[in-house]
C-alpha cells in the first residue's frame, strides 16, 4: 500500500489525484490481461502496424470503462445515475 502526501495539501487535490489514480487502474483492468495471456507471435495484436499473415487477431480484454468507451464510439447512449436523478426514480437501485 502506498501513501500519498502533497506540499500543498488540501481535499479538492486530493480528490482529483485519487480521481486519476483510479481511471488509470481501470484502463488497467483490461490491459493487463491482454499483457499476460496473448502472444504475439501467435496471433496479431490489436492496431499492430505491420500483422503477420495467417494469424488470427489476438483476444480483447473488457472492462466496464473499454465496454462504455466502445458503446460510445458506436453511437450507443450512456446515462450516468446520479443522486439527484436516482431520488426521483425510487426504483433504480444503487
Amino acid at each position: 500500500m502506498h501513501n500519498i502526501c502533497a506540499k500543498v495539501n488540501g481535499e479538492k487535490r486530493w480528490m482529483a489525484c485519487n480521481c486519476l489514480r483510479g481511471q488509470y487502474m481501470r484502463a488497467l483492468e483490461h490491459s493487463v490481461p491482454e499483457w499476460f495471456f496473448n502472444d504475439p507471435s501467435q496471433c496479431n495484436l490489436q492496431d499492430t502496424a505491420t500483422p503477420m499473415a495467417g494469424l488470427p487477431d489476438c483476444p480483447h480484454g473488457i472492462s466496464a470503462v473499454k465496454a462504455l468507451g466502445i458503446a460510445g464510439a458506436h453511437g450507443q447512449r450512456i446515462y450516468t445515475i446520479t443522486q439527484r436523478i436516482n431520488h426521483g426514480h425510487p426504483s433504480v437501485a444503487c
